[in-house]
């Protein structure tokens, strides 16, 4: 699989260089985006979304590069910027599942700026658009990570709750580490040290 990113990832740069204005060029920018994400290349994935976006302003490859862009920010740790790409580019999308994956994005953003009020109703969003989906399950995490920050253990406690519930092995310990440690703030110290030695076990 390496082998043939590799290789993707030559003919991406191979047409871009040959061929500016082929009509196959952009797909070929947001291919190369998308290995350098694989890559975690996140800077130089942003700067072919970022291009690509404004080239192909208005249309649906441009929203696309644009949620691309926004993860690339937040990845960088440059909340603000995704912040101001992403909640815009929400009213935008069309489907479903694509506004829940740029409503969690902006709900990790304002998280990592710890304004965790915007951050819960950004997660609340994500839930909502796909109940189903995998970024409702994330947002249910975010839910409870973002409760647990801002001091609201109650609040905190009910997210983890429900997210342990699910059974998915994602974030699991950190679930049970922060939920644990509400437990023990609203002193509930027995259930605080049951799930503290889930924690234990787990590592």
């Amino acid at each position: 699989r390496a082998a043939q990113m590799i290789r993707a990832k030559l003919a991406y740069q191979r047409l871009l260089e040959r061929y500016p204005d082929s009509s196959w060029t952009p797909m070929a920018q947001l291919g190369l985006g998308l290995i350098y994400t694989h890559q975690q290349a996140f800077e130089l994935a942003r700067q072919q979304f970022h291009k690509l976006a404004l080239q192909q302003s208005g249309t649906p490859l441009a929203r696309e590069a644009l949620l691309y862009e926004g993860f690339c920010n937040l990845r960088l740790k440059r909340y603000q910027e995704a912040v101001s790409i992403l909640q815009p580019l929400m009213d935008q999308l069309q489907d479903a599942h694509t506004v829940s994956q740029a409503a969690f994005y902006v709900g990790e953003s304002f998280t990592g700026l710890e304004q965790f009020s915007d951050a819960l109703g950004a997660y609340q969003r994500a839930m909502q658009s796909a109940e189903a989906s995998t970024w409702s399950r994330l947002a249910l995490f975010g839910t409870g990570w973002a409760s647990f920050r801002a001091g609201r253990c109650d609040e905190s406690i009910e997210a983890f709750e429900r997210y342990l519930s699910l059974q998915v092995p994602d974030h699991r310990t950190e679930a049970l580490f922060a939920q644990a440690s509400c437990l023990s703030q609203v002193g509930r110290e027995r259930e605080a040290l049951s799930l503290f030695g889930q924690v234990v076990d787990r590592d």
